[in-house]
């Protein structure tokens, strides 16, 4: 009994550790690194939250073409199913002290606890004790782990979603515990389509439960995969009545944006720098622990989870190579992963130390790969946390002028940051002249770029309605 009461406190203090770690800049504003992407997310939760909660028709802050292609006045946003933004809406209603931020951030923080809890008690049943503790340190603590784990995507939250799916049936495959994964598989690819490759992880673990003959558990596996992916298929096909909502994205397989060009890079060497020697190596282990993750592959597990994780991940990176690429919140649904066989690793190390100078020698190492890899990634990522103080002023500013349900057009190159923080709708580009643009329906004109201000006047009849040395509001 005390035996097992210490083991919950390691739980409950990594657990304490995790939330307190995310905790970091809870309140601040919605503009720090990839918030672009986070502002997407929270807009259609404020409008949730301000228009009623619709899950059919979920609409965010831009109007303009340069998402899809063609232009979106509704401002529909169809991509995932918007369960997530739906919470943090309803949250935010119920208690309207804490902003759709705040609220965004905090769901993120208790779906990052459920991975971890259900990563603590899968590493275990996979290796040891040990190696699941240190693998819940490296998920709760690392700097990459952290920041992204607490941002305002819905990744996180369907993380939760199927990693609840596969704790349910990592002991025993029964039928009671098949639906419970099978639903709650569905609602995490609901959540975010990309998961539908970590149904491989269900897969296998069905196929390799032997208390059924083989032709039933592949049956059992596939009817399963099917149903519980049948919500996502018709989601899918609602929303192609849609198609001005609906992001272009058949790049994400292939190619990389770079400064407004697409590069293809499937399978190229730059792809395996990327992802490997960038990402991996340096940004989330910080160099030190890749060691322990290696390791970490090369042992022998008691279930069948580790490689099933490790195949998923690996089928999951080289499909979206041009997702993964571009974006690092992409590796956010690999973390698991990294973190299990980081701890494996670590764990079989110590194991295989021999006496008792073998086993300090090996705990040091590991220890001081541990920190070293922590220090190193947080060199990299201790910047994504800045603000970008000019922001918050220009919203002031643009707010006084702009009314509610006036539109502007914000020319910052599709990134959607400052129409969240204006809280106006509008384009997050300039995409034709100031004419064009109030025959569409625009009113006013921001940008950094005092020339293109300069410029857009030229025979039209914008006019200046405030700016400084950093900005220009125009008034068409």
């Amino acid at each position: 009994m005390i035996n097992f009461l210490r083991k919950q406190w390691i739980l409950l203090l990594i657990l304490v550790i995790c939330v307190g770690a995310r905790s970091y800049k809870l309140t601040s504003p919605l503009i720090e690194y990839h918030s672009w992407r986070q502002a997407d997310t929270a807009a259609v939760a404020r409008n949730f939250a301000r228009n009623g909660i619709n899950l059919l028709v979920p609409r965010y802050d831009d109007l303009s073409s340069l998402q899809s292609g063609i232009a979106n006045p509704q401002g529909y946003r169809m991509v995932e199913f918007p369960i997530y933004n739906a919470l943090i809406a309803l949250t935010n209603i119920v208690v309207p002290q804490l902003s759709i931020v705040e609220w965004g951030r905090i769901w993120s923080i208790i779906s990052a606890c459920v991975v971890l809890w259900c990563l603590y008690h899968l590493t275990k049943r996979a290796a040891n004790e040990w190696a699941a503790i240190i693998a819940s340190i490296v998920f709760a603590t690392f700097p990459f782990f952290v920041f992204y784990t607490r941002a305002i995507l819905p990744e996180t939250f369907g993380l939760a979603l199927v990693m609840i799916s596969v704790y349910a049936i990592s002991t025993h495959v029964t039928t009671k515990r098949l639906v419970i994964s099978s639903i709650f598989f569905s609602a995490a690819v609901l959540v975010k389509p990309t998961i539908i490759f970590f149904g491989l992880i269900l897969l296998i673990t069905i196929c390799f439960d032997t208390h059924r003959p083989l032709i039933r558990r592949l049956v059992i596996s596939g009817t399963c995969f099917v149903l519980a992916i049948l919500p996502v298929a018709l989601w899918r096909v609602y929303i192609q009545s849609y198609p001005e909502g609906i992001p272009a994205s058949a790049w994400l397989i292939t190619s990389v944006n770079t400064g407004g060009s697409a590069v293809y890079i499937f399978f190229r060497p730059a792809f395996f720098r990327w992802m490997f020697y960038e990402r991996l190596n340096l940004l989330i282990l910080g160099s030190f622990a890749l060691p322990l993750t290696v390791v970490g592959t090369l042992r022998r597990s008691a279930t069948m989870l580790p490689i099933a994780m490790l195949i998923s991940s690996v089928v999951y990176i080289c499909t979206f190579q041009g997702g993964n690429v571009q974006h690092e919140y992409y590796q956010i649904l690999i973390l698991p992963t990294i973190a299990l066989f980081t701890g494996m690793g670590a764990s079989f190390m110590y194991e295989h130390a021999h006496g008792i100078i073998g086993k300090l020698t090996a705990g040091v190492l590991i220890v001081g790969l541990l920190i070293g890899g922590w220090i190193f990634s947080w060199d990299k990522v201790h910047h994504y946390y800045y603000s970008l103080s000019d922001i918050p002023q220009f919203a002031t500013i643009v707010q006084t002028f702009v009314r509610p349900d006036e539109k502007i057009v914000v020319d910052t190159a599709g990134d959607t940051t400052a129409l969240y923080a204006f809280d106006r709708m509008g384009s997050p580009g300039l995409f034709a002249g100031a004419t064009d643009l109030k025959a569409q329906g625009y009113s006013y004109i921001f940008t950094y770029n005092l020339e293109t201000a300069k410029n857009l006047q030229i025979g039209t009849t914008a006019r200046v309605i405030s700016a400084s040395d950093r900005y220009v509001l125009l008034k068409l």
